[in-house]
């Protein structure tokens, strides 16, 4: 191999790396997000009977990103890589060409909430990651690799691990990273609006014209004169996106008092939202949590609302099953489950800002933390970091950091007694040429 061919083949091997390792940890991040994005795509293409199983598709697709990413950077089993790389973009590579062709699903989803795609554009990485792989799977040659034939089957194991410990984390508890627009920090009356001087849609008008039962399509500025022209029909053609506020089906709904949305984020108090977005899905074992949470709402008179899209009816059974004595709103499902990925998940505003979100498991937790005394700014920012899974996820890190590391001691300490071996059979090895060299010499 030239060293051409060899520079092109590891920039190749690293842009992939990175890029797979990339696409795997932002979906590992948010493995309920995955969920939902790989359903949309079932429903989509009149798949559903496989929605039972987007939970292990999910999994499945960020573990083998991820996997490849490792193999990739690290330089396992590199023949073998490349060719499942290769297959795997092309496999990657004819679907998103249907669906930018059909255009079922608006965005790809392939990096999460981190960068959004268009359909088109999704497709043109594709085709550019299908390159890198055939420029791997083309060019023969062992290429640089981390780990050798002893530590490599450590390694792997752990680069298999790795993505399934960071989704566990954060299906424990919420994404380590949130990318969304109801990220704590966020002001959502701001996030639901477009600015006055923000682009507009443009449109392009054609008409149907028809003549002699002939049909043409002119444009605006092509419209004919000649009067044995009949009009049919007028399109218009979106030509360029305008702006889009980043949360648009966002609106609260009470039974009674109808749209409540501007009353809640205009509120100068706390306000607690209570996301189950089907309450049939909602986790019961952290009822009592609500239940306290309540309580503890109802004391310091803080305004509390169960936000679900499910029907009046089931609403009413769960609030007398439970003793809930709060408000039920209807909010769209779609929204509740992007504000905060759990069922029940606990989001605190004031202002309209997003101040905490916590995960069902954490409720409990929040709960005892501020007991019987008023919420302040200051308790806020001093909670506890286990209420969210930043410990965990530091804690994750650095295990995962630890064993690359004893792993590449290994390698290093076996690359160390090889060379030393290596030259002391030199040395043995010159001596007795040495040797044969002076006794050939006295024979003489």
């Amino acid at each position: 191999m030239s060293k051409f061919h060899r520079a092109l083949s590891l920039i190749a091997r690293f842009l992939l790396g990175f890029t797979f390792l990339f696409s795997g940890f932002v979906k590992a991040v948010d493995p309920l997000g995955t969920v939902y994005k790989i359903q949309d795509y079932l429903q989509a293409f009149s798949w559903g009977f496989f929605e039972e199983y987007a939970g292990l598709l999910a999994v499945a697709l960020f573990s083998f990103e991820m996997l490849l990413g490792f193999s990739h950077l690290f330089g396992f089993r590199q023949r073998r890589t490349a060719r499942l790389s290769t297959l795997f973009m092309l496999v990657m590579t004819a679907l998103t060409l249907v669906v930018a062709l059909t255009d079922p699903v608006k965005d790809c989803g392939c990096f999460g909430d981190a960068l959004k795609l268009s359909n088109w554009q999704t497709f043109e990485k594709n085709v550019i990651l299908l390159i890198l792989s055939l420029i791997l799977l083309l060019y023969k040659g062992d290429l640089y690799h981390t780990f050798g034939k002893r530590t490599s089957p450590a390694a792997f194991v752990l680069s298999l691990l790795v993505p399934l410990f960071i989704a566990w984390v954060n299906y424990r508890h919420l994404p380590f990273l949130d990318f969304r627009p109801y990220k704590v920090g966020s002001h959502l009356p701001s996030q639901m609006m477009v600015p006055e001087d923000a682009p507009q849609d443009s449109f392009v008008l054609k008409f149907v014209m028809e003549k002699d039962g002939r049909r043409h399509i002119f444009d605006e500025d092509e419209y004919p004169s000649d009067t044995a022209w009949h009009y049919v029909d007028r399109k218009e053609l979106l030509v360029r996106k305008g702006y889009q506020a980043p949360i648009q089906d966002f609106a609260i709904f009470h039974p009674e008092w109808g749209d409540i949305t501007a009353q809640v984020l205009s509120d100068t108090s706390y306000v607690f939202l209570l996301s189950m977005p089907h309450l049939e899905k909602a986790d019961r074992r952290f009822m009592e949590d609500v239940q306290a949470l309540q309580l503890y709402a109802t004391q310091q008179q803080y305004p509390l609302y169960i936000l679900t899209a499910s029907l009046l009816e089931e609403q009413t059974q769960w609030a007398y099953e439970y003793d809930l004595q709060v408000p039920f709103c209807q909010v769209d499902d779609i929204a509740l489950k992007t504000m905060v990925r759990s069922n029940p998940g606990l989001v605190l505003l004031k202002d309209g800002v997003v101040y905490a979100k916590w995960s069902a498991r954490n409720i409990r937790n929040f709960v005892k933390f501020i007991q019987q005394d008023r919420l302040s700014d200051r308790m806020l920012f001093q909670q506890p970091r286990y209420f969210n899974n930043t410990l965990e996820m530091l804690f994750v890190f650095g295990l995962i950091f630890i064993a690359y590391f004893i792993i590449s001691m290994f390698r290093a300490i076996s690359l160390i007694v090889t060379f030393y071996r290596k030259r002391k059979l030199n040395r043995l090895t010159n001596g007795v040429v040495k040797a044969n060299s002076d006794n050939n010499v006295l024979n003489q």
